[in-house]
């Protein structure tokens, strides 16, 4: 795999990466995702994340959002996210309940999925783990990939 080239976007003021990075079978978008709290700022949350379904939609190669959007299947905004044609990769291989915040507290396992991996057409989710938290108080998240031939 090699490295096309990164960049910072910016989802309502808020900077996340988009990086192109090519396979065997092709290039793949990447976005490094990590909206606001709903809690926090409500609005600015379901612009961003109406935001990231516009950069799904974009034209150019698979696509694969991942990270923290601070949302669950409970939230309106995330499944209007996920009917833009993006599959959740954990939903997709059976995972639909492995928390991943809060973690790392001692008397306080992890009980909401807000940490996702989203793949576009042309992108499937073979493999969905879930990991020790490394610092953060999110589980990791390791997912296997493939590239399918529905390609946009």
């Amino acid at each position: 795999m090699r490295h096309l080239g990164a960049e910072e976007i910016r989802l309502d003021g808020l900077p996340m990466t988009r990086a192109t990075v090519l396979t065997e079978a092709g290039p793949v978008r990447l976005v490094n995702v990590h909206v606001l709290s709903p809690l926090a700022e409500a609005s600015r949350w379901r612009r961003q994340l109406s935001l990231l379904g516009e950069e799904a939609a974009r034209p150019g190669p698979p696509i694969m959002l991942a990270g923290d959007f601070n949302a669950t299947w409970g939230h309106r905004p995330f499944r209007r996210l996920l009917a833009t044609g993006l599959s959740d990769a954990a939903a997709a291989r059976g995972a639909v309940w492995a928390p991943t915040w809060p973690a790392g507290a001692r008397l306080l396992r992890p009980l909401l999925r807000i940490d996702h991996v989203l793949t576009g057409r042309g992108l499937v989710a073979t493999a969905y783990g879930t990991g020790p938290a490394g610092g953060s108080d999110h589980r990791s998240i390791v997912v296997d990939v493939a590239i399918t031939q529905d390609r946009p």
